[in-house]
């Protein structure tokens, strides 16, 4: 009852990067891969939100560590009451849409011109870093095995690992999204006389639905 929206959350489950190789370039390079899908993948759901004829009130996706054992890919949408699974089907068919295509060479340079921006922030911003900044990144470090850097070494670490991607190196990886196997969906609704519950079967058949689709 206490739940103010509609929603379906699918997560992809997969394997974490083991703690003692977070530390090297492999899964520094890794991250910035998806840090690249996600704010691709937003802008396109955040530019789908904001039209008139809106098929969902919002919708986000990301990655991030369920566990120190296992990490997932995680999508997530809102809807008016009742309309969970026409939104759900038009997440799925943006996610499929860039499974099969990709993103285009402008959505990269963008998104890479953000991520930038972020960790020249941070760099810039550098002196006036308080205590609990400091704490949380040696937590993060000595539980989850996420190396510290120096905000300036890691700005121009990363900058120098987005020169060494292309569209197409990204492509690939977004090609690999999501399989048949793994996931997870997650409806959550207020609990109202009158607002019917989607079953399992019409939620996963969304998922076959828009796999066979045709989609430009």
């Amino acid at each position: 009852k206490e739940m103010n929206s509609t929603g379906v959350m699918m997560a992809v489950k997969s394997p974490a990067i083991p703690m003692q190789f977070r530390g090297t370039g492999v899964a520094l390079l890794n991250g910035i891969v998806e840090d690249l899908v996600s704010i691709m993948a937003n802008e396109r759901l955040g530019d789908i939100s904001r039209k008139a004829d809106a098929p969902f009130l919002g919708a986000s996706l990301g990655f991030g560590d369920v566990s120190n054992d296992l990490h997932a890919l995680m999508a997530d949408v809102t809807s008016k009451d009742g309309e969970a699974i026409p939104a759900f089907t038009a997440l799925m068919t943006e996610m499929e849409r860039i499974r099969r295509y990709g993103f285009t060479p402008d959505e990269f340079d963008r998104a890479k011109t953000n991520i930038l921006k972020r960790y020249e922030r941070s760099m810039n911003n550098a002196e006036s870093r308080q205590n609990p900044q400091f704490v949380d990144m040696f937590i993060s470090h000595f539980t989850q095995g996420e190396p510290y850097m120096d905000p300036e070494y890691a700005y121009n670490t990363v900058q120098q690992y987005l020169a060494m991607l292309s569209p197409d190196m990204v492509n690939m990886a977004a090609k690999q999204l999501y399989g048949d196997n793994n996931i997870v969906l997650f409806y959550t609704a207020p609990e109202r006389e009158g607002l019917a519950v989607p079953t399992e079967a019409e939620l996963t058949a969304v998922l076959a639905a828009v796999k066979n689709a045709e989609i430009e």
